[in-house]
């Protein structure tokens, strides 16, 4: 199965603060199918566009300025826990993942990954939670 891809979300919230992640997500995104990708630069403007709006799938920085990522999963498992949210991490410390899955996430992700792995993990991510 490795790189089929079975489950694609339609639309897609990308809440990170870096510019360049955030475009690097919405290119991977758009290369695998997703047809509606949204983004904030901060926790609160990504909760606020959640609420707004219909999203399959939140994809969410650990570290955010203005209100922390795990702060802004919190919130966003809190106004619906069939919410499904990717957590993007540079941190590779157990503590982070821990952290991460007990406030709710359905996965994480090494942000830093290469774009090919970035790519295939994606596809096996979505395969799994969706």
């Amino acid at each position: 199965m490795g790189n089929q891809i079975n489950k694609i979300p339609q639309s897609v919230l990308i809440i990170d603060d870096s510019d360049s992640y955030r475009l690097l997500y919405e290119t991977l995104l758009r290369s695998i199918g997703v047809s509606n990708i949204d983004e904030a630069q901060d926790g609160i403007v990504g909760y606020r566009k959640f609420v707004m709006g219909e999203f399959d799938l939140v994809i969410l920085a650990y570290q955010l300025p203005r209100k922390s990522g795990l702060d802004t999963l919190r919130e966003i498992k809190g106004t619906t826990m069939s919410a499904k949210i990717i957590v993007l991490t540079a941190e590779n410390d157990k503590e982070t993942v821990l952290n991460s899955i007990r406030a709710g996430a359905d996965y994480y992700i090494q942000k830093d990954l290469p774009v090919k792995e970035l790519k295939k993990k994606l596809v096996e991510v979505f395969n799994k939670i969706l």
